[in-house]
C-alpha cells in the first residue's frame, strides 16, 4: 500500500507550572482532569471537524495524529494550542507535520532508518523519529511565554499568584478571595468529591482519579473516597503532623516511542503506558489502607484511601502519600511499573536492542503546610541525580529501578547543610529491587529493602532491644561532621564512634552494640579496625568521595517501614 499522509505532533509545555498555578492540592487534582477532558475533546474535533485519518495517541496533553491535508494539521494545530491557553492559560509545542508514507510491515527497521539515505518520502518509522526529534528541540527552544504582564489596575489570583482574577468568590473556605479563570475551573473540577456527593457521580468516574479506584486490588476499597486534603493524610503521622510526595519518572520509555514501526503499534503502546501507571499507583493502596487502618493510628478516623493522586500524566506521576510507609509504596510503584511495561515491550515485539524499562522515583517529606510546589521542585531536582545513577549503572552492570528522598525540616533538607568533603552522610538513592550480595549492582548504589530490614532490626517492640533514642542522635550528630571537616582527623572521627559503640554496650546490651555493627556494614561497607564505619566508596561518575547509609536511616526512621509488616512491629 502506497499512501502519503502527514504526521502531527503536539505537546502541552511545562505541565507542572500550568496545573501548580493554584494554591490547593485538589486544584491540582482538577487540573489533571480538565488536561484529560481537553485532550480527549481536541482528538474528537480533529476528526470530525479537521479531517483527522487517525488518532494514534491523545493522553495528557499529548497528540499523535495522522492527517490526509497538512494545511488541516496546521490549523488544528493553531485550534488546539489557543483552546489550552484559554482553558488552562498553559503554552503547547506543536512541531510542523511530517509528510510520509505507510509501508505497513515495509516500513524501516528502527535501527536502519533507511528513507533519509535513498530520498524516498520518509515511511511512518523515520516520520515519526523525525517528529520526536523536533518536539525536543522545540521544547529546548522553550518558544512561549514564561512570565505574566504586570496590570497595576487589576487584582491578581490569591491561589496561583501570578495570573489575573476574573472571580471573587469563596476558593476553600467561607472567604472570598481573587481567583483567576484557570484556577477557578481547576477548583470546580477537583472538588468533585464533596460530602453526600457519590463517587460514582458522573464528573468523577469520567476522571482519572476514578480509573485508578477501579484497579485497586481489593474491591471494598473501591467505595472508599480519596482523601479530601494534606490535614487528613498528616494525621497518620501523630507526632510530626507530615506528610509525603511521590515524583516519578520512567527511564528509556523514549528510545521504545521512537522503535514503533506502524502506528497501531505507536498506540497500543501509548495506551498500555496509561493502563499501566493507574494499576501501579493502584496496587499497593490496599496494603496501605489495611497497614494504617488496622493500625492504633485509626482512632477515629473516617475510612478513606489515605492518598491523593495528583499528576498521572503517561510516565509523568506525582502523589501526595501519608509519610508512613511513603517510601516502601514508591519501591513498590517502581517495581510493578518496570515489571509489567517490559512485559508488554516484550509481548510487542519491541523488546529486542533496548534497554529494559525502569522508573526513577523521589520521596520527599514536610510538613503538611508545606508548598506542594516547591516539593514538587526539590523532588525534580533530586529525580535528575536519581535517573544519573540509573543511567550511569545500566549499560555496566544491569538496568534497575532506584528510589531518592529528602526529608524537609523548616525549608531545609534533612541534613540542614551540604557536605562536599572527602567522607559525606547519606547515600540518597537506593535501588528498588532487593539484589544478592553477589550483584555488581551494589557498587553503585544499595537495595532499599536494607533500610527497611535495619529499621526493623534496630527498633524492636520490646525496649530492652532497641537502639535508644539517645544513640540514635549521637550516631546521627557524629556523621554530621564525617571526617575531615574542620580539624577532625579520620582516626579521631573512628575513635569516637568506638567509644558510642562502647557506649551503647554498657548501657543496653551486647546484642544491641552487634546490631548497630550489623547495620554499619549492611549500610555502608565491610568495617575494619581502621573504620569502623565502612565507608563506601561512591560511583565514580558520581565523584571522588565516600558515603554512608546510616545517616539516611537515621533521618528517616520515623518512616521506614515495609508494607510488609505491621506498625506493631516497630517500636
Amino acid at each position: 500500500m502506497s499512501d502519503e499522509t502527514y504526521l502531527f505532533g503536539a505537546e502541552v509545555n511545562r505541565i507542572q507550572d500550568t496545573l501548580f498555578a493554584a494554591g490547593l492540592q485538589r486544584q491540582v487534582v482538577g487540573g489533571s482532569r480538565l488536561l484529560a477532558v481537553f485532550t480527549e475533546a481536541a482528538a474528537k474535533k480533529a476528526a470530525s471537524e479537521y479531517g483527522a485519518r487517525e488518532v494514534i495517541v491523545k493522553a495528557g496533553g499529548m497528540f499523535r495524529i495522522i492527517f490526509a491535508d497538512g494545511k488541516q494539521a496546521v490549523a488544528f494545530g493553531d485550534f488546539v494550542t489557543s483552546s489550552y491557553h484559554l482553558l488552562l492559560d498553559g503554552a503547547m509545542s506543536v512541531s510542523p507535520p511530517v509528510l510520509f508514507e505507510d509501508r505497513g510491515i515495509s516500513n524501516c527497521d528502527p535501527n536502519e532508518m533507511a528513507c533519509h539515505s535513498n530520498g524516498k518520502v520518509p515511511c511512518f518509522t523515520c516520520a515519526n523519529r523525525q517528529l520526536e526529534e523536533n518536539m525536543g528541540r522545540l521544547k529546548r527552544e522553550r518558544l512561549f511565554t514564561t512570565t505574566s504582564p504586570h496590570a497595576p489596575t487589576h487584582a491578581f489570583c490569591q491561589s496561583s499568584g501570578i495570573q489575573l482574577a476574573e472571580h471573587w468568590e469563596p476558593l476553600a473556605g467561607d472567604s472570598e478571595e481573587y481567583i483567576s479563570g484557570p484556577a477557578r475551573r481547576m477548583k470546580e473540577v477537583g472538588h468533585v468529591e464533596k460530602k453526600g456527593q457519590p463517587i460514582t457521580d458522573t464528573d468523577e468516574k469520567e476522571g482519572f482519579l476514578f480509573k485508578i479506584r477501579e484497579v485497586i486490588p481489593n474491591k471494598e476499597h473501591r467505595t472508599w473516597r480519596w482523601a479530601r486534603r494534606p490535614e487528613e493524610i498528616a494525621a497518620w503521622d501523630a507526632t510530626q503532623n507530615n506528610v509525603a510526595y511521590l515524583v516519578a519518572d520512567g527511564n528509556n520509555m523514549g528510545k521504545y516511542f521512537s522503535h514503533c514501526r506502524t502506528p497501531a503499534q505507536r498506540r497500543e503502546l501509548s495506551e498500555a503506558l496509561l493502563r499501566i501507571v493507574y494499576e501501579t499507583i493502584a496496587d499497593p493502596i490496599s496494603t496501605l489502607a489495611d497497614r494504617l487502618f488496622n493500625s492504633y493510628l485509626r482512632q477515629s478516623k473516617s475510612e478513606h484511601l489515605p492518598l491523593l493522586p495528583l499528576i498521572a500524566a503517561g510516565d509523568d506521576v506525582f502523589v501526595l502519600l501519608p509519610a508512613l510507609y511513603a517510601l516502601d509504596y514508591a519501591r513498590h510503584f517502581c517495581l510493578r511499573f518496570s515489571e509489567r511495561m517490559n512485559k508488554q515491550a516484550e509481548e510487542m515485539g519491541l523488546f529486542e536492542g533496548l534497554p529494559p524499562i525502569t522508573m526513577s522515583a523521589v520521596v520527599v517529606y514536610c510538613k503538611q503546610s508545606y508548598p506542594y510546589l516547591l516539593a514538587h521542585q526539590l523532588g525534580e531536582e533530586l529525580l535528575k541525580q536519581t535517573k544519573r545513577v540509573v543511567k550511569t549503572a545500566g549499560p555496566r552492570v544491569g538496568w534497575h529501578s532506584a528510589v531518592s528522598f529528602e526529608v524537609i525540616i523548616g525549608s531545609a533538607g534533612s541534613n540542614g547543610r551540604a557536605h562536599t568533603g572527602k567522607y559525606r552522610p547519606g547515600l540518597r538513592t537506593y535501588w528498588a529491587d532487593d539484589l544478592p550480595d553477589d550483584d555488581e549492582a551494589l557498587s553503585r548504589a544499595l537495595p532499599l529493602k536494607r533500610l527497611f530490614d535495619q529499621r526493623l532490626s534496630l527498633d524492636s517492640p520490646h525496649p530492652q532491644e532497641q537502639l535508644p533514642a539517645k544513640r540514635r542522635a549521637e550516631l546521627r550528630t557524629l556523621f554530621d561532621r564525617p571526617p575531615g571537616e574542620g580539624d577532625l582527623t579520620f582516626e579521631q572521627w573512628n575513635n569516637q564512634l568506638v567509644r558510642l559503640l562502647q557506649r551503647t554496650e554498657a548501657t543496653s546490651s551486647k546484642e544491641v552494640r552487634e546490631r548497630v555493627e550489623w547495620a554499619l556494614a549492611g549500610l555502608g561497607s565491610a568495617p575494619t579496625a581502621k573504620d569502623r564505619a565502612g565507608w563506601r566508596a561512591a560511583p565514580k561518575e558520581m565523584g571522588l568521595y565516600w558515603a554512608h547509609g546510616l545517616p539516611d536511616l537515621l533521618a528517616l526512621w520515623p518512616y521506614a517501614q515495609s508494607l510488609d509488616e505491621d506498625l506493631a512491629q516497630y517500636g
